[in-house]
């Protein structure tokens, strides 16, 4: 599937990073890991979603490192899922708990310090191939984004595929020692990023807030 690509790719990012991410926050600011939470109760659940949704997968995953991590996907009943002004062919949603907020923020930071052209190549290698692209048809911009968390980072990938082009939009953020993901994939010009933040803003406010 094209969300499994994206998710390797988003893996990637952090890895082929995470030797520059050390060097960002001072040792002292490290914190000690939070008491564990209920990850699947983080993630927006079918009862958060507008009507015609259905839940496509969740469970267990390591799709951002850490300890341990849950991810949660929707699709529509239609071709696309309705969300706010945005018709997603996919809506992705993941957390994952890490050994401190000094791993978390850094690793956001990391992914969000990559530059477009690399973010554009390691694409390219998998994921244009699956919307039937060339690699010379992914175009990548990062995205601006509200605070969200204690940092947080994203990307809007475009490819011009063979009969449709497509839209991937990340969001990545960490609050305390949980890294929070907000992935859609759309037609161009169907995919609105202010839809995907509030998805990661309610998410956040599960961290912040979690349920007994």
């Amino acid at each position: 599937m094209v969300i499994d690509f994206v998710f390797a790719l988003s893996i990637c990012l952090i890895m082929t990073s995470a030797g520059k991410a050390t060097e960002v926050f001072p040792q002292d600011r490290q914190e000690e890991p939070t008491q564990r939470l209920g990850l699947p109760s983080l993630l927006p659940s079918l009862a958060d979603m507008p009507r015609g949704t259905i839940l496509a997968w969740e469970g267990v995953s390591q799709q951002w490192g850490g300890e341990e991590g849950f991810s949660r996907s929707f699709t529509g009943t239609g071709a696309f899922l309705p969300l706010g002004k945005s018709q997603l062919a996919n809506l992705e949603t993941s957390v994952s708990l890490h050994g401190s907020g000094f791993e978390a923020r850094a690793g956001v930071l990391a992914f969000g310090a990559l530059a477009p052209s690399t973010v554009a190549e390691l694409f390219a290698q998998g994921v244009a191939k699956e919307l039937g692209a060339v690699p010379e048809a992914v175009t990548v911009r990062s995205i601006v984004l509200p605070s969200i968390g204690d940092n947080t980072s994203g990307y809007i990938v475009t490819v011009r595929g063979t009969f449709m082009d497509w839209v991937v939009a990340t969001i990545v953020f960490a609050r305390d020692s949980v890294v929070g993901a907000v992935l859609g994939v759309g037609p161009e010009g169907q995919v609105d990023v202010q839809d995907l933040v509030q998805v990661a803003e309610l998410i956040d406010r599960r961290i912040r807030n979690p349920a007994p």
